[in-house]
């Protein structure tokens, strides 16, 4: 071989040996891994705008993965991690005034065309077609709000198996990149058309994230949206509300997302306060007192559930712990001389009874034990006899297992739909079943639920009844005495002294702040005396003017009033007027009797006056204290008797709750049963200026209603009128002469229902029957509304549209005379006053007048105030602002 042929062939040869080597020694590309990364880098990359909205699937609806390739495994991880980081950030909704960050695409793969090298002597190759990886581009996406409550998984996406065979028919792969040419091609590119965005509207976005929240809730998000608040809170609070409702049914943990909604809740309030509108504040605020209400009971259902899991292997140990207490107590009532009724009423003998504990028991009979036990022992409380009962602690002990015992068996997954339901239609079997859970956690739930349980009753079993008073009107409802004349007859260092005085006293009323209700009543007053005293041949004419100021400290409490002693303060000063002798004619005798007179007066004096003012206040604190001492005698009498009018006849247990601050007294009270709820809504706010303010639920009145006794019963008008009379201690007038003969049969669940909404009050009436002399008609539910309407400076309640009917009406003549009796009962002319009547005679009252009128969510608020505020009562102004 000649020297310059091996020079020519050698660096061909060690190129073929290098390329042999590196064979070797380079992994392997063509796997299945590596031709479908080839065919994503291929694929389109699609905007952002274009990217739809992932699809939530859990874990078991995602199907089993496939297996990975082994040479993939690591990319097909990460692959996995981007997409998920993606399909998260497409779902989330862009933070209002957030700003964007820059968010790099996937690297993408431009198609180069390249010409081949040509050789010498050679025909010219086809032009080939090579891949250049192309630039990253930036991509600019919006910052997420926040993450999603759960971060929702793609679909796995099996890798293509690599073929040993090449496809017979390719498919068209669109580039990824720009194809740049060496030479042009003949051929033509076919034309992608250019894809639109689809931007969801604003109202299907609201609608889609609204559709898990709960149905109570909705209505508050609807009023709030309604009065321009933020939109992404509210998506945030409905999304985030959805997924707990959903979780806390399915038993699952969620206390990570009820703190995010506690976050929420605080949103909300501060948005209210911000608010200068006066309806879009009170919107967000029911919404987020609906928002924490819902946030309690979900908590604790959650931890009921998790209770309710760790005690079925102690739930032998509970039975065995009720049936030694119940055992323990009818010991000791057997000790203390009581017969076996004490025993069959507190229903002892079926607690000592195992198979009645037992949890194949009939869950109807055990609810009805339960049921029956906890009202007899809210029988006995109501009275007071049996206040200081010596086995009161041993009785409070077997309540408190007996319902733990109902708690391990209560069905807590149903409660959540329950408490929906109950706010949108108030169902009876919904509302039911809230009062049995409250009762249970009430007496039973403090080592289940902690101290949260206190704030569940708070939240969903509240006060509904609210009177706020200002010193003001304190101070002018007190009577004041007029001014009056007394006779003198008393003895001063054993001197007669006799005359007559006049007394003018201004009584007012005024408030000490703290908790109850604290008063002070003041006095201050002048009194002016005019006496004559005589001894020996002197008698002296005096004249007295003293001032005092008594005060005296009362408070109201549960059990009763409490006053203090009397705090007076007397300022007095006594001048001589005259001074007469028998020898005033004599000369000189005379004059020498009148300077002994006054050189004695001027010793005695001051011993004299002391215990004149000791006697002046002594008279004046008797008076004053037996006055008070009457006003709070008549004013306990009236609590006693409203008390046991409330308890005993209408079986309610009223909670009073008051307050003091240093301008207002304020009254809260519970009116309900223990087998009644009380408001679980927040109450209007009165105006500033007001000199009083009432607050009243819905069911303060419906609890009044349920225990009127009429369910079943069957009156005639007149017969129904002394009920009501007797009931109530009310003067009631139903109908006309022509209808005094007509019966009506209510029916046997709710049958008279008042519901506050939207600014009117409507009435909802069952009868099971109503019958005339001449034809009667079954099954009727009469509906109807009034409205308040203002006559001058007072507020009344006025029929409003047509009585509502529906029942087992057969013919439009049958429908015209029922409601024909029901329009003469409910006449449209008759207005009901939203104040006490005897105001209107009252010269006191006349510069004050009802300022507010507000009925919405179950209540019904009304404000006091001077006249003077009644053309910006409904306005924003500093004067009507609300507090």
């Amino acid at each position: 071989m000649k020297a310059s042929q091996s020079a020519v062939r050698w660096p061909g040869a060690m190129l073929l040996l290098a390329l042999f080597v590196l064979s070797f020694l380079a992994p392997k590309r063509w796997d299945s891994a590596t031709l479908e990364e080839d065919r994503q880098g291929l694929a389109w990359v699609t905007p952002e705008a274009e990217t739809p909205e992932p699809i939530p699937l859990g874990k078991e609806n995602a199907g089993p993965e496939p297996p990975a390739p082994l040479g993939a495994k690591n990319e097909a991880t990460s692959n996995e991690a981007a997409s998920r980081e993606e399909t998260q950030a497409a779902s989330e909704p862009p933070a209002e005034n957030a700003p964007a960050e820059p968010v790099l695409a996937s690297p993408k793969t431009e198609v180069v065309k390249a010409e081949p090298v040509p050789q010498p002597g050679s025909e010219p190759a086809p032009a080939a077609v090579r891949l250049v990886p192309a630039a990253p581009e930036p991509v600019v996406q919006a910052a997420a709000l926040e993450r999603p409550l759960v971060a929702p998984e793609p679909r796995p996406v099996a890798p293509a198996v690599a073929s040993s065979k090449p496809l017979e028919t390719p498919q068209p792969v669109q580039p990824g990149g720009t194809l740049e040419l060496a030479r042009p091609v003949a051929t033509k590119v076919p034309q992608v058309p250019k894809r639109t965005p689809q931007v969801p509207e604003p109202e299907q976005t609201r609608q889609t994230a609204w559709a898990a929240a709960p149905g109570g809730l909705k209505r508050y998000l609807e009023a709030a949206a309604a009065q321009g608040a933020d939109p992404r809170l509210l998506e945030q609070v409905a999304r985030c509300s959805g997924e707990i409702y959903q979780r806390v049914r399915r038993g699952e943990e969620i206390v990570e997302l009820c703190e995010q909604l506690r976050h929420l809740h605080g949103q909300l309030l501060a948005q209210a306060d911000a608010q200068s509108r006066l309806q879009a504040a009170t919107a967000l605020r029911r919404l987020a007192h609906a928002v924490a209400r819902r946030r309690t009971l979900w908590l604790a259902v959650a931890r009921l559930h998790r209770w309710q899991r760790q005690q079925e292997q102690l739930a032998q140990r509970q039975q065995q712990r009720l049936v030694a207490s119940a055992l323990q107590l009818q010991q000791s009532l057997r000790e203390a001389g009581a017969d076996d009724t004490w025993q069959r009423f507190l229903l002892l003998p079926e607690l000592t009874r195992a198979e009645t504990l037992t949890p194949q028991a009939d869950d109807g009979k055990w609810q009805q034990l339960v049921r029956s036990f906890l009202e007899r022992v809210a029988t006995l409380r109501r009275d007071p006899r049996y206040d200081r009962l010596p086995q009161w602690e041993q009785l409070q002990r077997v309540q408190r297992q007996l319902c733990a015992c109902a708690l391990a068996r209560f069905r807590v997954a149903q409660l959540p739909e329950m408490v929906e339901q109950f706010e949108q239609t108030e169902e009876p079997i919904a509302q039911r079943a809230l009062v049995e859970f409250l009762q249970l956690a009430e007496h039973g739930a403090e080592g289940v639920l902690g101290p949260d349980h206190r704030e569940l009753i708070n939240h969903w079993n509240n006060t509904n009844l609210r009177v706020a008073v200002h010193n003001r009107l304190l101070a002018q409802l007190v009577p004041q005495a007029p001014p009056r004349w007394q006779q003198v007859y008393d003895t001063i260092l054993g001197i007669p002294v006799r005359g007559r005085s006049w007394t003018a006293t201004r009584v007012h009323v005024r408030t000490l702040p703290g908790p109850g209700a604290r008063l002070v009543i003041a006095a201050r007053g002048l009194v002016r005396s005019w006496t004559r005293a005589s001894q020996g041949i002197v008698t002296t004419h005096e004249r007295t003017v003293a001032r005092f100021s008594a005060r005296r400290l009362v408070q109201l409490r549960p059990e009763g009033l409490r006053s203090w002693p009397t705090q007076l303060d007397l300022q007095a000063r006594s001048e001589l007027d005259d001074l007469e002798t028998e020898l005033d004619g004599v000369p000189l005798l005379g004059d020498l009797v009148r300077e002994i007179a006054l050189s004695r007066r001027e010793e005695l004096l001051p011993e004299a006056q002391a215990e004149a003012r000791w006697k002046l206040r002594r008279r004046i604190q008797e008076q004053f204290d037996r006055q008070v001492d009457q006003a709070l005698a008549a004013l306990d009498r009236k609590r006693v008797a409203r008390l046991n009018q409330l308890r005993k006849r209408l079986r309610l247990d009223p909670v009073l709750l008051a307050h003091t601050t240093p301008q207002r007294l304020v009254l809260r009270m519970r009116l309900a049963g223990p087998d009644q709820l009380g408001a679980h809504t927040p109450r209007p706010r009165a105006l500033a200026g007001s000199w009083a303010s009432l607050q009243v639920h819905q069911s303060a009145i419906n609890n009044v209603l349920d225990r009127l006794q009429l369910a079943g019963r069957q009156f005639t008008l007149p017969e129904l009128e002394r009920h009501l009379q007797t009931m109530l201690d009310l003067p009631i007038r139903l109908g006309e002469e022509k209808d005094r003969r007509a019966v009506v049969q209510f029916a046997q669940q709710q049958p008279v229902r008042m519901q506050l909404h939207q600014g009117e009050v409507r009435l909802h009436l069952r009868l099971a029957r109503l019958a005339t002399p001449r034809r009667s008609w079954c099954h009727l539910n009469v509906q109807v509304r009034y409205r308040p309407v203002r006559q001058g400076r007072w507020y009344y309640l006025q029929r409003t549209g047509y009585v509502e009917l529906s029942g087992q009406l057969r013919s439009l003549g049958e429908e015209l005379v029922v409601r024909g009796i029901f329009n003469r009962i409910f006449h449209r002319q008759r207005r009901w006053p939203l104040y006490p009547p005897a105001w209107r005679q009252d010269r006191q009252m006349n510069h004050l007048a009802l300022t507010q009128c507000v009925i919405q969510d179950g209540w019904l608020g009304l404000s006091l105030g001077p006249a003077v505020q009644l053309s910006v009562a409904e306005g924003s102004t500093n004067e009507a602002r609300p507090r």
